[in-house]
């Protein structure tokens, strides 16, 4: 019981049933990493998992866990120190967990892409997640607008919203988060300019807005802020091959043109 930290990351382990009893013995446990491996449970996350109280961190990430998250035995709304949760490529279905995240103010990182939940974003509405640094959601589940309050989210760095299904504009407030350095909003059905705001973005070195229905000019600063940080992936996408759609020089602005 003395244990703090687990990393069993891509060990091909194939855990299910009363296989996953060895976590009730693990009360101190801090960190847990079994990413990629075969951890099977159609119900949500294991019950097991909910006596891990001291959990800050959570990467279960590549497994095959499924259902409804925080259904009948709810674990996350119980993990009070948790500051990462990564439960990205799995099978939960049912409605995403978003009113019990949007009260867990001390995390920092959540990647929850490429599962079956359905959701919008309300529940970032508020700003109560000022510590959240990187988000990471991804899912054709994923619908309605990107809330104004998202600006209010001021520690966040990494942004990604891809190939889901939201519309309406790019929120100004966007450009709120000046520590922002990377943006990913391609694959949606967003509409409307790309906002002059983000200009404001200073750390900005990968924008990608590709496969969405936005016109008009792609903003000079947005432009100068992605080429003058010394990004190795330096990255600035649009739908700009049609004159019609963004104006986007892809020989001294966009990195590349769709």
């Amino acid at each position: 019981d003395s244990l703090h930290t687990l990393d069993l990351t891509s060990n091909l382990i194939w855990m299910e049933g009363d296989a996953f009893n060895i976590f009730e013995k693990l009360e101190n446990l801090e960190y847990l990493y079994m990413d990629d491996n075969f951890l099977v449970f159609d119900q949500g996350l294991p019950p097991q998992l909910g006596t891990l109280s001291k959990l800050k961190r959570l990467r279960l990430s590549y497994n095959l866990l499924g259902g409804q998250l925080e259904g009948s035995h709810p674990i996350l709304e119980g993990l009070t120190q948790l500051t990462h949760l990564e439960l990205e490529s799995n099978f939960f279905n049912g409605t995403f967990p978003g009113e019990t995240l949007g009260r867990m103010d001390q995390l920092v990182y959540i990647y929850m892409r490429r599962n079956d939940m359905q959701y919008n974003l309300d529940w970032l509405s508020g700003g109560r997640l000022t510590n959240l640094f990187s988000l990471w959601l991804e899912s054709q589940g994923l619908t309605g607008t990107i809330p104004n309050d998202i600006g209010l989210l001021t520690n966040l760095a990494s942004l990604s919203l891809t190939d889901s299904r939201l519309t309406g504009t790019i929120p100004a407030s966007l450009g709120d988060l000046t520590g922002l350095r990377r943006l990913w909003l391609y694959g949606n059905q967003l509409q409307g300019e790309i906002p002059e705001t983000l200009e404001n973005l200073p750390l900005l070195e990968l924008a990608e807005f590709h496969n969405n229905s936005l016109w008009g000019d792609m903003p000079q600063g947005v432009c100068n802020n992605v080429a003058s940080n010394a990004y190795e992936h330096m990255s600035l996408t649009s739908d700009c091959l049609n004159p019609d759609t963004v104006r986007c020089d892809d020989s001294t602005c966009c990195t590349e043109c769709f």
